[in-house]
Formats: structure tokens, sequence, C-alpha cells
């Protein structure tokens, strides 16, 4: 049993070659992570030798770890040469998924760590078992059995761990189809012709869907010069042929094969008034042909749409904090306008989003809780209607609750999905890629971004990661776990802030900006222990529903900032005032372009047992599920500290009332939101996937 007493690292010495293939490996993959954190910008030196160093270090423990501690704990009964072979390959084998986990950026130092702890634990108690089953035959039960449940309880923690390390999910299927409701004329009639949304390689787009050898027309009446764009897509990988003819008062200006590619082939060709035929006929096999999508040649303003998730108000320095966080964000602040007040309609993005592209509350379009998790189609969204105005619609979505699948590419020419995948790393530069990707096809444009960061986990790449460090003497010092957890969070931030830079730059050189307006905003916060809750979708405090708007361009007073309160409900009637476009008359929130001081009496903001009523001085925040309201006095007391309702009985009941008023008020408008089981089943896994539900 001596060799049971021996130094950790005499491992080292008597296995040279093992522990230098771990050091080396170690580096090499951390050197990788560092390189590949970013493929914009390469990173400072330092840290990419911190990071070879760190992986350098953390390969060379896990193997000291594995095989001298399993050493120790079986002692004698272990002969070297079989210790060597089965010990100590073991985790040079855990070494190698770390390596390749950082090679292939799965997702920052909460990733590494959590691959490192568990796949060690695993493979130890897989070598235990199989070595007390070998040497304790007499004591099997006894001692196999509670390693055995070990063993089931890693696997269990690995399984339901699954996403975190591997985010390719089933969000999307390449060449899925989804079946399309809506408008049947938009796109091409034919023998067999099926409208649908078809999905090529996460790019989905409104089509048709027609098989060889059928004949296949669409017809517009084209009121002043315009410009066409269409895109065919083979129902595989297989490169195919598709004959397009295209017309214009019978004059025929177009002619020719067209051949398919990997994804989506698009064509522009510019058209003139008149009355356009469109005839596309396959040479072979399924095709699908995406609608037709004609975009007027007006002086429009180009629109862009930036939807940050989980990104509260005051972790921006345009907003008053003391970090640096956000630079380009203050920066496009001071050209434009700055609304101070703004707020969510709720705290959680399906219900959050959809109140911000139809301009209703969520017990309007129905998305209240987590069994609403699709838009209805029969509402009209501020991008269907630019469609039907002249515009090129495109959105790309980096949440996977934002999808073709819950309802939200309605109106939308292309819906890009692709970051879907990317979730957990990297995910701004994906959205940022995708974005400068998918713009271009015609003007004037909507291009709508739903940038995932800075949701949890909260890891940046570098150079953001370890950006900030501790916490200034003159600010309340949270505890060492949620400093650490806000300092992760506010280097996400200033990633997400610089791949935004990073877009808006592309699109100015291309002079996609020159004519544009540009909106940033949030779907909702973030709680970080403020009232002793991290995350959201649970609560209606301010560090969830008060969420930054900020509007650049044709209409915006330069470096003005408004005090008055406004709603998300109200981006839809700005949007659509922005690009000339009368808004439908059921719109109930405000058009801030026209009225930059708006006279709001209220907002008001729920989700699943709580509802807020926030006026000018006061917030009134019910909770039915504990029966019992709580006021905050918000010009004293802005953070809600201190509740005041048995100090102002009062004021208490009135705001009570004019919180049963409104919500009566609201009832009146009765969802349409269908019921599918399956979506809803579908979409549960998701919000277990992202930390939503448990």
């Amino acid at each position: 049993m001596q060799e049971s007493r021996e130094s950790p690292f005499r491992a080292i010495k008597r296995q040279p070659f093992s522990s230098a293939l771990a050091l080396l490996m170690g580096a090499l993959g951390g050197l990788m992570w560092a390189l590949s954190g970013d493929r914009t910008q390469m990173p400072d030196v330092w840290m990419a030798l911190l990071c070879a160093e760190a992986g350098a270090v953390i390969a060379l423990a896990s193997w000291i770890a594995v095989s001298s501690g399993l050493a120790r704990m079986f002692g004698a009964e272990l002969s070297r040469t079989r210790r060597g072979d089965a010990l100590t390959y073991l985790p040079l084998l855990f070494s190698s998924l770390i390596t390749l986990n950082l090679v292939f950026q799965a997702g920052g130092l909460n990733r590494l760590v959590f691959l490192l702890v568990t796949f060690m634990l695993i493979g130890a108690k897989i070598v235990e078992i199989i070595w007390l089953i070998l040497l304790h035959k007499a004591r099997w039960l006894s001692v196999c059995v509670p390693s055995l449940l070990a063993l089931l309880l890693c696997a269990g923690l690995l399984r339901i761990s699954w996403h975190t390390f591997a985010p390719k999910g089933e969000y999307w299927k390449d060449r899925e189809v989804v079946r399309l409701s809506g408008d049947a004329a938009a796109g091409f009639e034919g023998g067999g012709a099926e409208r649908v949304y078809a999905n090529g390689l996460g790019r989905w787009r409104p089509s048709t869907k027609m098989a060889a050898p059928g004949v296949y027309r669409a017809k517009y009446h084209i009121a002043e010069p315009a410009r066409l764009s269409l895109g065919f897509l083979a129902d595989d990988h297989s490169v195919r042929k598709i004959r397009v003819s295209i017309g214009v008062n019978g004059k025929q200006l177009f002619d020719d094969k067209l051949e398919t590619a990997d994804g989506w082939k698009d064509r522009i060709w510019p058209i003139e008034t008149g009355e356009l035929e469109i005839r596309v006929s396959p040479e072979s096999g399924i095709m699908f042909a995406s609608d037709p999508v004609v975009t007027t040649a007006a002086n429009r303003p180009n629109i862009i749409v930036v939807v940050i998730d989980t990104l509260r108000a005051d972790h921006l320095g345009s907003y008053g904090y003391w970090r640096d966080t956000s630079p380009r964000i203050d920066a496009l602040a001071r050209k434009g306008i700055l609304f101070e007040n703004h707020y969510s309609t709720t705290s959680w993005s399906t219900a959050a989003v959809a109140s911000l592209f139809t301009g209703l509350y969520p017990s309007q379009h129905g998305c209240v809780d987590f069994t609403g998790l699709y838009l209805p189609s029969q509402l009209d969204t501020f991008a269907e209607i630019l469609k039907r105005a002249g515009y090129r619609t495109v959105a790309v979505s980096g949440n996977p609750l934002l999808s073709v699948k819950s309802g939200f590419a309605h109106g939308f020419d292309s819906f890009n999905e692709k970051c879907f995948g990317a979730i957990y790393y990297r995910g701004g530069e994906c959205m940022t890629d995708q974005g400068i990707a998918d713009t271009g096809g015609g003007q004037p444009e909507l291009l709508f971004l739903q940038y995932f960061d800075p949701h949890a986990p909260y890891d940046a790449p570098p150079p953001e990661m370890g950006m900030y460090r501790g916490w200034p003497s003159e600010q309340p010092n949270p505890g060492a776990v949620m400093q650490f957890i806000i300092n992760r969070y506010d280097e996400e931030i200033r990633y997400e802030d610089r791949q935004i830079s990073r877009l808006l730059d592309y699109l100015k050189s291309t002079g996609w900006l020159n004519n544009a307006v540009i909106i940033i905003t949030a779907d909702h916060g973030e709680e970080l222990a403020d009232h002793g809750r991290v995350t959201h979708g649970y609560t209606v405090y301010e560090e969830v529903i008060h969420v930054p708007l900020i509007i650049v361009g044709p209409g915006a007073l330069e470096n003005r900032r408004v005090k008055g309160l406004t709603s998300s409900i109200d981006l839809l009637p700005t949007i659509l005032a922005a690009a000339g476009v009368i808004a439908p008359p059921r719109t109930q929130g405000n058009n801030l372009l026209a009225n930059p001081t708006p006279a709001r009496p209220y907002v008001i903001a729920d989700v699943l047992e709580q509802t807020a009523l926030r006026t000018p001085q006061w917030k009134l925040i019910g909770d039915n599920k504990r029966r019992k309201e709580e006021l905050y006095d918000m010009q004293s007391d802005p953070h809600e500290l201190r509740d005041v309702a048995a100090q102002h009985p009062d004021t208490r009941l009135q705001l009570h009332r004019d919180m049963v008023a409104v919500i009566a008020e609201l009832s009146k408008v009765k969802s349409p939101r269908p019921h599918a089981r399956a979506i809803e089943i579908q979409f549960h896994r998701r919000l277990k996937a992202l930390g939503y539900i448990q």
C-alpha cells in the first residue's frame, strides 16, 4: 500500500511522455480557443498566451487527478504497468475532449469546466466499477452498487445539461417544410402548387412547392418602377435547373434557365410599370420558388430594428451606467432620440416581441404565459404591413423561441434561423454575419435582428472575456458570486455592442445607412439579485421591464432625451410612420416620431402571476399568487427597495382601481391564438433548454 501515499506529482515522473502529451494538447486547445474566440478581431497576444497556459494547466491537472487519485484509491493492488495502461490514457482522453471542445468553440470557460468535471466523474466511476468487480467480488453489492448509482447520477446530469455543450438541437432541419397559412395569392398558381415555408441552410422563406414538369404563374400590377427578387431551392442538395420567364404588358423581359445552388439561388430584375407576369417551370424533381418580392423605387428609408435579448437599460452608459459597456450604442444615442423611461409589456421573449411586432398587449395577442408560445397568423405585424407597402422584409433571429414554427416569420420575405446553433457561443458574431449576408436584396428594406446576448450563461469570448473585474468601492458590494455574474453580464453587453458596431459599419460602407432609420431596443431586462432572483420571466420589477429605446434617422431629433413613459406597443406605429405608412386602426401605441414627448399616463406590464402599473411617480405591482400588492414611489425610490403600500393606502387603492379598469379595457380585444398541442410541447422543450422553466 506504499504507492497510495505517494505524492500525486510522482505521476509526471513515472509517465513523462503522457504528461508532456497532456500539457501539449491542453496548451494547443487553449490557444485554439483564444484564436477562434472572434474571427473579426485577433485577441491580444497576452490573452492568447494566458489561454494556452490555462489549457495546459487544466489538462495536466486532470491527468494527475485521475491517474494518481485512482491509484491511491486502489493502492498496491494495481501494478504500475496496468495502472499506466488503464488510467494514464483515460485523462488523455479527457484532455482530447476538452481540446475538441475548445477548437470548435463549444461555449467558453464555463463549458470547459463543465466538460472537465463531468467527463472526469463519469470516466472515474466507470474505471472504478470495473476494477471493483474484478478485485472485490465478495463485496460486489456493498461496494459496486453505490458506484453504479453515482455513475447513473453523473450520466443523468450529463443528459440534462446536454444543451450546454451540444448546441445543434432540434431547432430546424435543412430542407424542412412548414405549411404556410395566410394569403394564398401571394405565391404561384399551378397544378399541385402548395404554399409552404421552405428552409435552405437555415434561411426560411414563404414559398410555393412545385414539381416538374408543371408551369407555375404569378401576376402583379406594378404602379411604379420597382425591382423584382426571386429565390429558388431544390428539395435536396442537388443542382437543378428551372426555367424562368418574366414579362411586363405582354413584352418579355427575361427568359432563361437558372441553376440552383446548395442554398437559395437569388436573382433580381428591374421592372417597369404595368402588368407583371412571372412563369417558372422546374425541369426535374421537386423545387421551391420563394414568393416574388417587389420593392418600389420610392425614396423610402431603409429600417433596421435591433432587439437585444435580456438587456436592461441601466447597464448602458447612455442610461447612466458607470462602466463603458456600450460605446457604439451610446454614440448612436447622441445622434438621435433616447427614451429614458421605455418599458416592455412583459419580462420574457415570446410575449415581449409579440407586443413589439403587433402593437398589442400580451392578453390581446395571446402570448400570456408559457403555453402561448406562438404568434397567431391572423394578427398583422409591422413586417406584413411594410411588405404590402413595397418593402423587402428580412429577419435574423438568434432566439429559438422566435422562429418560423412559433409564428414570428409572418410578413418576412426571409427569416434566418442559422444562428440558433450558436446561442451559447459567439451568437452575436453569427447574427452580424447573417445580417450582412441577407441585406441588399432590394430597397427599401426592413432588417430585423434579434440578438440573443447578453442572455445567460454570460460567456463572452475574447477579447471581452475577463475585461471587467472587481467592484468599485463607491458601489454597493453585491457579494462575490453576484459580482462575478455581473462582470460576465457586462462583458456580454460590451461584446454585443462591438458586433452591432461591425454591422452598422458594413451597412454604412455600402450606402445602406444613407437613408435609414435605426431602432435599438430590448425585449426585456435581467434580474441580477436586485430583488433576490436571477434571470427573468417571473417578475415585473424595473430591472426586467425597463429597457432601452434609441431611434436614429430621418424624423429623429439629434441628441434628445425624452423622460415621458413609453411602451413597446409604441414601436409598431413608430416604425410604420418612419416608412410613411399609416398604422392600422386597432393600434393602441403612439407614434414616437410625431410625438417625441408622449403624454402617456401609465405603462402596464404583466407576466405569469404579476402585473405592474407604472405612472410617472408610482408603481403598483399586483401578485395574484401571493394575493399581495406592492407600492413604490419611483421618484424617491427608483430601485424599488421600499414597499410603501402600508404608508399610502389611498394611493394603493386608486392605482388598484386603475389597474382593474385597464385590464378590463384590454380584455375587450380577444386573442385569436389557436391551440396546437404539438407546438406547445416542442417549445416547452426549448424553454427548458434555455433555462426559462425547470
